[in-house]
């Protein structure tokens, strides 16, 4: 089965340091996945590549076994991909799923004018 996700060969360079070497991640629909390793072994860098945020300087995204380039965040949610940080910065005026939708406002816009056509009904 081809992962819906994943990372192949990749590599990631900072001017002369590499922080991460040939990297392979799949991930299935519907599963639950954790990285794990010490600081500085390259997690932040992997899901960044994932989310569209950084360009991997080796290797290969893949969305349904098909090679993706992501040009930023807007390209990668096209996709369904989107990055939540580690850190709790949710806005206290938004409902949690407002929050979730925050990286997608297309969708942040469609809610609130459900929700706003629901009260009105």
């Amino acid at each position: 089965m081809t992962a819906s996700l994943a990372l192949l060969g990749a590599s990631k360079s900072y001017g002369g340091a590499q922080v991460l070497h040939a990297v392979d991640l799949a991930v299935q629909p519907g599963s639950i996945h954790a990285l794990v390793g010490e600081n500085g072994a390259g997690k932040s860098t992997a899901l960044k590549i994932l989310a569209g945020l950084e360009q991997p300087t080796a290797g290969t995204v893949t969305v349904d076994g098909e090679a993706a380039v992501f040009s930023g965040r807007a390209s990668a949610i096209r996709h369904g991909i989107g990055l939540v940080p580690q850190q709790l910065s949710l806005i206290p005026e938004l409902t949690l799923a407002e929050n979730l939708v925050l990286g997608q406002p297309e969708r942040l816009a469609r809610r609130r004018r459900a929700a706003r056509l629901l009260r009105e009904a």
